[in-house]
């Protein structure tokens, strides 16, 4: 997906599912996280 959207939409998709569909996440992944798990400096 690293090619189509940026770390900071990327974590905004994982965010909503991570938060919808019965989970209760209370955090939002970031875009230093997302980052960090492609290898990105």
């Amino acid at each position: 997906m690293g090619d189509i959207l940026k770390p900071a939409q990327i974590a905004a998709v994982v965010t909503y599912v991570r938060t919808h569909f019965g989970n209760r996440y209370r955090t939002s992944v970031t875009e230093g996280e997302v980052k960090m798990m492609a290898g990105i400096p």
